[in-house]
């Protein structure tokens, strides 16, 4: 949607339309009564070190099951050891070369086709059913209470959504999904230029709970660094995820955003 010519030649008006509307369906299809049993559940367990084991063994078990039934790769391997320690370790190069041997004969209503970020230099197209976009919400809504948030509190997306045009030249490099009190900071234009009107966007949008890669942030609190400034409004704190984050990079986020960073481990394999 963000990469069609449509989005990139509309007024900014316009643009922020579609990412209110683009917000709205997300929203939509992550939350449901799935994902809020799911978060139910995990603040039951949570608190006790037995309940949340018996919790995450028999969803291994589930997933294990449903593995050994209905998946062809796994059906073949006719495992004797049928726990986790006795499923052959495999790499990307075994899915990339039969994925349909990787997809359930249980098939969802709803398939949705994606991709890791290629950290490791060969990106992998991945298919989930929706349960499990369910599932993963639920645990960073999780999270996202650890850090404080609350609905309605006002965010600030600093990502690699493509939300401005990477030939804009001129500000606002940024745009905003009012459905879900956001603004969105494209991370493609930052630089020591620029910076100081994210800042300023960010506080004018009042801005309580930042939501950002790593490298994103951090260059915006070495920019500050740079000045030996700080951030110039109160924030509750910032949720980083999808790249690798030092201890040296989270003390300076934090001591330059005077919050604490809250560093989220997710991959779009959902298997961990």
């Amino acid at each position: 949607m963000l990469n069609s010519k449509i989005y990139k030649l509309a007024p900014i008006f316009i643009q922020n339309s579609i990412l209110t509307i683009r917000g709205f369906i997300r929203v939509k299809l992550k939350r449901n009564n799935f994902s809020e049993e799911t978060l139910r559940n995990i603040h039951r367990n949570e608190r006790s070190a037995d309940n949340l084991q018996s919790y995450s063994d028999a969803m291994l078990e589930s997933c294990i099951d449903n593995a050994l039934k209905n998946v062809d790769f796994y059906k073949e391997q006719a495992l004797t050891d049928k726990s986790i320690n006795g499923f052959p370790v495999i790499d990307k190069s075994v899915v990339r070369n039969n994925p349909s041997a990787f997809i359930s004969d249980v098939k969802p209503k709803v398939v949705i086709s994606g991709a890791t970020s290629g950290t490791t230099g060969s990106p992998l197209n991945i298919y989930q059913d929706l349960i499990a976009v369910n599932r993963e919400q639920a645990f960073f809504d999780r999270q996202r209470e650890w850090a404080g948030y609350k609905k309605g509190d006002k965010r600030a997306w600093i990502r690699g959504d493509m939300v401005v045009p990477f030939a804009q030249k001129q500000s606002p490099f940024w745009r905003y999904s009012y459905f879900e009190d956001m603004i969105l900071l494209s991370s493609f234009h930052i630089s020591a230029i620029t910076i100081p009107d994210y800042i300023k966007a960010m506080v004018d949008f009042g801005v309580e709970v930042i939501q950002a890669y790593p490298s994103s942030i951090v260059a915006l609190a070495r920019y500050l660094e740079s000045i030996d400034s700080y951030y110039p409004s109160k924030i509750k704190s910032i949720l980083t995820s999808s790249e690798s984050l030092s201890e040296e990079d989270r003390h300076l986020i934090e001591t330059r955003f005077s919050c604490k960073v809250f560093d989220w481990y997710g991959l779009f394999e959902r298997v961990a």
